[in-house]
């Protein structure tokens, strides 16, 4: 339930911390949300869910979508996709949502996840950030993170997906109904946010070229960080990179920039 529990805990959570803080909501100098990434939430024009969320890759309902993809790919999956299709893909929950819920589908005004709906609910823009567009809605997204009109044919229109920015940019400022929901302040800057996993990397210091960071959990991925941007898709069974000329694969890893840059 998005509205339940995301932008409902993410309210609940704003006015507990300003009220033990002792901070007013005029001090904050911009808000960034992070939350569960590669998930498929419909909404409608006034950013209203049309259903509960499909979360990331322990819903594995698009199992159908998945082998007719690739089937229907071929040998171009791992270009189109960079790794064999799992269940964590985005575009085949949309899929999923146009062969079984049509009437979900034709209402949808744009396809979130879950840090891009906040975002919404806080600005009333649409926004995702580079590393969720690129890494969990591919092959919808370019790689300079432009939205691919032909492949997007496929599985929605091209306007029902969000526009992509850098995590770090700002997105909007809080709206005059957020702020009353929130108790955040009108007017407050408000950046794009990114995925779980991502600010999970930044916060333990996966910001220098070199560096490794693992996450547990109900997954387990490697994030490696390289001094340069890496010009292919993450491979779910190797992603492999450049150094001294010769190309060196950590199995399961995602590689991402050095801290300023697009992920790779």
């Amino acid at each position: 339930d998005a509205d339940k529990v995301w932008w409902g805990d993410f309210c609940k959570l704003c006015r507990l911390l300003l009220e033990k803080s002792n901070i007013r909501s005029d001090e904050i100098r911009c808000v960034g949300t992070s939350a569960l990434g590669t998930d498929c939430l419909p909404v409608d024009k006034d950013c209203n869910p049309l259903r509960p969320a499909i979360l990331y890759g322990i819903d594995s309902r698009a199992e159908e979508e998945i082998k007719w993809l690739t089937q229907y790919y071929g040998d171009d999956v791992k270009k189109m996709f960079g790794h064999p299709i799992c269940t964590g893909d985005t575009a085949t929950k949309i899929l999923w949502l146009k062969n079984h819920e049509p009437e979900v589908y034709e209402k949808t005004y744009k396809f979130l996840t879950g840090s891009s709906y906040l975002t919404a609910k806080l600005t009333g823009k649409y926004v995702i950030d580079q590393f969720l567009a690129k890494g969990s809605f591919r092959p919808l997204y370019n790689r300079d993170g432009t939205i691919n009109k032909e492949n997007c044919s496929l599985y929605c229109r091209p306007d029902q997906i969000a526009e992509c920015a850098y995590s770090f940019e700002i997105a909007g400022t809080v709206t005059e109904e957020a702020a009353k929901e929130s108790g955040l302040k009108k007017g407050t800057p408000v950046i794009v946010g990114t995925g779980d996993s991502t600010a999970e990397a930044i916060s333990v210091g996966l910001v220098e070229s070199g560096t490794v960071f693992f996450q547990y959990g109900s997954s387990m991925f490697y994030y490696y960080c390289v001094d340069r941007y890496v010009d292919d898709y993450v491979s779910a069974n190797g992603n492999g990179s450049l150094k001294g000329g010769k190309e060196f694969t950590i199995p399961g890893t995602f590689c991402i920039g050095d801290g300023t840059n697009a992920a790779g």
